[in-house]
C-alpha cells in the first residue's frame, strides 16, 4: 500500500506553529498582568498568576482541539488508505477531498462498501465510442441488479425530469440558479455499454449530494443515504454464483482508469 505524504504523529510540524503563537500570547498575556497590577504588591502578583493560569487553561484547550481534530483527520485518512476505493483508483486523500466528484464516490462507497462488489473508474470496451471505450465512475454488483453509477456532486434544489435536457439548480434563491446537462443522459451510454456483456438486470444510477433537494422523484436518482436504503429494499435477482461470474467477466474485461 503507499503511504501518502503528511501522515505523522499527533503533534506534526504542521502543529509546532500553533503552539508557538500560542505560547507568545501567553507571555504576553503575563506581561501585561504583570505591569498593570505591578504596584499593588503581592495581590498584582496573585492576580498576574491567575490570569497566567487561565491563559494557559484557554491555551491548552485550544491545543487539544487542534490536536484532537488533527488526529481524526489522520484516522480518516488511515481508513480511506485501506478501501477499495483506494487501492482500485490510487486518488491522494488531499485530491479526494479537494474533488467533489471524487469525494461523492468515496461517500457513496462508504455507505453501502459491505454490500457486494465495486469496479471504481473504468474504461468499458465500446466499439461505438471514439477511443472504443465509455468511461464510468463506477459499476457496482448486488443481489438486485447490476448498477453503472455516476457520481454527480449536486446539491441545493434540484428541478428537472428523467428526460429533460437540462436540469436547473438552486442554491440559496433564485439569484443562484444554474443549468447542468441532464446526468442521466450522459450516464447512458456507459449503460449500453455494460449490456455488452449482459443483456439483464442492468441499471443506470446517478448519485446526487447528501443535501441535493429533488424537487420531484425522478427515477434512479438518488443521494447516497437513499441508495443504500433502495438496496436494504431491493429484491434479490441474482445469486451469489451469479455474482461471482459477473465480477470475473468484468474483471477481466474493464480497464480501470486511475487517473481520472
Amino acid at each position: 500500500m503507499r503511504k501518502m505524504s503528511g501522515e505523522g504523529t499527533v503533534l506534526s510540524s504542521r502543529t509546532f506553529p500553533y503552539i508557538l503563537a500560542g505560547l507568545f500570547i501567553v507571555l504576553i498575556g503575563a506581561l501585561i498582568t504583570i505591569y498593570v497590577f505591578r504596584a499593588f504588591t503581592w495581590i498584582g502578583f496573585l492576580l498576574a498568576i491567575i490570569v497566567l493560569m487561565l491563559n494557559a487553561a484557554a491555551f491548552g484547550m485550544y491545543l487539544y482541539q487542534k490536536t484532537s481534530r488533527y488526529k481524526e483527520k489522520q484516522d480518516a485518512r488511515r481508513r480511506y488508505e485501506r478501501s477499495q476505493f483506494y487501492l482500485q483508483t490510487s486518488i491522494p486523500y488531499q485530491a479526494l477531498l479537494k474533488t467533489d466528484r471524487h469525494r461523492l464516490g468515496y461517500e457513496t462507497f462508504q455507505a453501502v462498501s459491505e454490500e457486494g462488489y465495486w469496479f471504481f473508474h473504468v474504461l468499458i470496451p465500446d466499439e461505438r465510442q471514439a477511443n472504443g471505450f465509455a468511461f464510468a465512475d463506477a459499476v457496482f454488483l448486488h443481489q438486485s441488479g447490476i448498477y453503472v453509477l455516476k457520481f454527480e456532486p449536486i446539491d441545493g434544489k434540484v428541478y428537472g425530469s428523467e428526460t429533460s435536457d437540462f436540469w436547473t439548480i438552486s442554491q440559496n434563491g433564485p439569484l443562484r440558479t444554474r443549468e447542468v446537462p441532464n446526468p442521466i443522459k450522459q450516464n447512458a451510454k456507459r449503460h449500453e455499454a455494460l449490456l455488452n456483456f449482459r443483456e439483464d438486470h442492468i441499471e443506470p444510477v446517478v448519485i446526487l449530494e447528501e443535501s441535493a433537494d429533488l424537487r420531484q422523484p425522478i427515477n434512479r436518482v438518488y443521494t447516497p443515504s437513499d441508495f443504500q436504503e433502495a438496496l436494504a429494499s431491493a429484491s434479490a435477482v441474482l445469486d451469489a454464483s451469479t455474482l461471482d461470474d459477473i465480477r470475473t467477466t468484468l474483471e477481466r474485461n474493464l480497464l480501470h482508469n486511475a487517473a481520472s
